[in-house]
């Protein structure tokens, strides 16, 4: 399992809350990925616990696309979806928390893309990293616990314990344009 240990966990959560205000979104997109999309993805199976000690074993598929602007601004919709239930974000430049209430944060660090999302307790982060010519990319999701718990709504709304999440499938694409306009913007002219 990817689990970061706890003494890492405060730069974990300092970048899904606080650094975001500090270095804004836009602010060190590399130049080649300018009018592109980055599409992340990855599954988690999880095991939980309920508010009333019941147990369950769950999966769901994890979305993150991100456009980058013609400036260089990042506008993301985020999803996560079971067989029965979905539950969407857009998020747009420099936010700070989800349509969950989530404390979350998108930025670059250098070359690479690093997403944060804070839950009830504990964190994700994914990461992604580019080859040379920003033409391919991958993605490493983790998770890092709080005091050892990690604790977060699920897409049913109610509140778990998580004993374990494992994420797989990990798979990460760059193309061309902007996916949220109604019809494709011309290079140069995001609708966004």
């Amino acid at each position: 399992m990817r689990f970061l240990k706890t003494g890492l966990f405060k730069s974990l959560l300092i970048g899904a809350t606080g650094v975001v205000l500090a270095f804004p979104a836009y602010a060190q997109a590399p130049r080649a990925l300018y009018n592109k999309t980055v599409q992340v993805s990855w599954s988690v199976a999880v095991s939980k616990t309920g508010p009333d000690g019941s147990k369950k074993n769950t999966s769901s598929t994890v979305y993150h696309t991100v456009y980058v602007s013609s400036t260089g601004r990042l506008f993301e919709r985020a999803s996560r979806a079971n067989r029965k239930r979905k539950r969407q974000t857009d998020n747009a430049p420099g936010a700070t928390q989800n349509a969950g209430g989530e404390a979350t944060g998108l930025r670059f660090e250098g070359n690479r893309l690093v997403g944060n999302t804070a839950f009830a307790e504990g964190a994700r982060r994914w990461v992604v990293s580019f080859d040379p010519g920003f033409s391919s990319c991958t993605v490493v999701v983790t998770f890092g616990r709080e005091a050892g718990r990690l604790k977060r709504k699920g897409i049913d709304g109610v509140m778990y314990t998580i004993d374990s999440i494992v994420p797989s499938a990990e798979r990460c694409s760059i193309r061309e344009g902007n996916p949220f306009s109604r019809a494709e913007a011309p290079p140069g002219r995001p609708r966004i």
